[in-house]
């Protein structure tokens, strides 16, 4: 995965009271994304002297479109930068961060050629080419731009002047990245000796850092790339090395390398023809993801407990609060039996006994999907559980027991009894089984590539020649696994409906990520449509589940249908974003 680093404007502050020190203030808040005391102290900048000054203005403005997009707001941001930046007459060094941050905004909405453009631009306005940061931090970005727009040799000759500068402490972050770079550059054009060298490179410069994850990282890479060029040896030797570097790393990070290394190294053995070596490897790497999978379970197990006892605690406060609430009601009816006449005493404690139980009534509804959501949540994550040890377990241990086989059969010098074969057969049905059963718990195309192609998996996996049904998907990235997991299984949960109740030969799902990083999904069908009302009282369709659901996650869920007229399903929901995986 190319690794892209973005610039940040450089200040001094020299003066604590004077503006050089209120702009590194400012920086600091951004890069802590502190937006509301950012605004803050914008506000108060834009009062000052200061900003009636012309240089002074662009830089106290390059921070304000900084925290208009990190406050969700790009294209006010990208149009206050591209502004101010026509108006730039003199200033080199104003002019190069400028058209840096613009080059940043375009990569960001995937609009490589004008992410060049701009980066180019930044590079040709540094006030002093002996500023070796920015240059190198340039040089990755038109680099990682060209790589996005599929313009691999481009992409090279950028990467190539990064490591041609000397190995310094400055220079080692950026040289190491332009490194890891080249090596996934050169495995894409089937170059594998390159990409070895750039490997070899990557991982000596992590030696001298002491990065010994970080090595062990490379070191797998290193083997893989060997694998695919047949070095067999030198594949299993770089794997080994890996898994000895990290043999007394418990975190989870360390645990889950050590696990690859070693199936890994399983396969290379198996490959080599030596099977009591892979069968050990393979069963040494089998219970290390038999541990990770155990504790993912604990901890899921623990995240279900606590999302009840949270929803529990909550309903015995709002129930004391109602009880609370009906001794107030008693004593305020007994004040006002003396004050007021009886038919007016009446009317008021009737209409407070009828504001009492919509609120009890409200209180058990929302009590009742927090229960409903704890519920599917646990559910899913015990499919989740089960699927991975269907896969990582028992899929590994069966492929033992084929290996031990195979190694049997090779050891008889006459021709192996039937029987081997017969069960080599019944282990190789078994496994296909259980891949099967693992996919069907939870879809192995959303594990691996996400939300959207797993929707259009979906589709194309229910379509047929009675029903067509069409996906289309805009923006749409990688999400939290869980928050995917959740989705996917609305959107087919509605599928499902449109299956066995609409009739319809046509439905449409589309998938948009709007600027606003909120989710859209649209689900149409030219089917028979249904009654909104009786539908949910008879909650035959699911929708009150989904709709509880939905609403758990703070999203908006809105069915528009009528009888004889098909129907349309749109839900709205906040993305839960991947956290970043840390540069290696």
């Amino acid at each position: 995965m190319l690794l892209f680093v973005l610039a940040t404007a450089q200040t001094s502050p020299k003066d604590s009271l004077g503006l050089p020190y209120k702009l590194a203030r400012l920086d600091s808040l951004i890069d802590n994304k502190d937006y509301t005391t950012a605004e803050a102290l914008l506000s108060q900048l834009k009062l000052a002297k200061d900003y009636t000054v012309a240089n002074n203005r662009l830089a106290i403005t390059l921070r304000e479109a900084k925290v208009l997009y990190g406050t969700k707001n790009p294209e006010k941001a990208l149009n206050l930068l591209l502004q101010n930046f026509n108006k730039i007459k003199a200033g080199k060094g104003i002019k190069s961060l400028y058209a840096n941050q613009i080059g940043r905004f375009f990569y960001a909405a995937k609009n490589y050629p004008k992410a060049v453009a701009y980066y180019k631009m930044a590079l040709n306005n540094i006030p002093n080419n002996k500023d070796i940061t920015r240059v190198l931090r340039y040089y990755i970005g038109i680099g990682s731009s060209f790589y996005k727009n599929k313009q691999l040799d481009s992409a090279k000759l950028y990467y190539k002047k990064v490591i041609a500068f000397p190995l310094i402490k400055k220079t080692r972050p950026f040289i190491s990245r332009a490194y890891n770079n080249l090596v996934v550059i050169a495995i894409a054009q089937n170059n594998y000796n390159l990409a070895s060298v750039y490997s070899q490179a990557s991982v000596k410069i992590k030696e001298q850092d002491k990065d010994t994850l970080g090595i062990a990282y490379a070191l797998v890479n290193l083997g893989n790339i060997y694998y695919g060029a047949e070095n067999l040896p030198k594949a299993s030797a770089s794997y080994l090395k890996a898994y000895k570097l990290v043999k007394k790393d418990s975190t989870k990070d360390g645990l889950k390398l050590k696990r690859d290394a070693l199936y890994n190294l399983a396969y290379a053995y198996k490959d080599m023809g030596s099977y009591k070596k892979a069968v050990k490897y393979l069963l040494a790497s089998t219970d290390l993801a038999d541990h990770i999978n155990k504790t993912d379970q604990a901890e899921n197990l623990s995240a279900v407990e606590a999302k009840f006892n949270v929803a529990q605690k909550e309903k015995d406060l709002e129930i004391q609060k109602a009880k609370n609430l009906n001794t107030q009601i008693l004593l305020y009816s007994l004040s006002f039996f003396v004050i007021l006449i009886i038919v007016f005493g009446y009317i008021f404690i009737k209409n407070r006994q009828l504001k009492q139980k919509n609120r009890l009534d409200a209180v058990l509804s929302e009590t009742q999907t927090k229960i409903l959501n704890a519920t599917i949540d646990a559910k899913e994550q015990e499919r989740k559980s089960i699927a991975a040890i269907l896969h990582d377990s028992v899929s590994a241990l069966l492929s033992a027991a084929n290996l031990h086989l195979q190694a049997s059969k090779a050891q008889l010098k006459e021709t192996p009894p039937i029987e081997i074969q017969k069960a080599q057969d019944i282990v190789g049905e078994a496994s296909i089984k259980i891949r099967n059963l693992s996919h069907d718990l939870i879809s192995s195309v959303l594990l691996k590539f996400g939300l959207a192609f797993a929707v259009h998996d979906l589709c194309q996996k229910y379509s047929n020649s009675e029903i067509f049904i069409h996906s289309q998907d805009q923006m749409v990235e990688r999400y939290d696994q869980d928050f995917e997991i959740k989705m996917h299984s609305i959107i087919e949960e509605l599928i499902n409906n449109i299956l066995k109740h609409s009739k319809a030969k046509n439905a449409t799902v589309s998938l948009m990520q709007r600027a606003d990083k909120k989710l859209v999904i649209q689900i149409l069908d030219d089917g028979v449509g249904f009654d909104i009302v009786k539908a949910k009282q008879k909650d035959g369709l699911g929708l009150s589940h989904i709709e509880a659901r939905v609403k758990m996650l703070k999203g908006r869920f809105v069915i528009n249908t009528e009888i004889g007229e098909g129907s349309e399903i749109s839900i709205i929901v906040p993305a839960k974003f991947k956290e970043k995986a840390s540069n290696n």
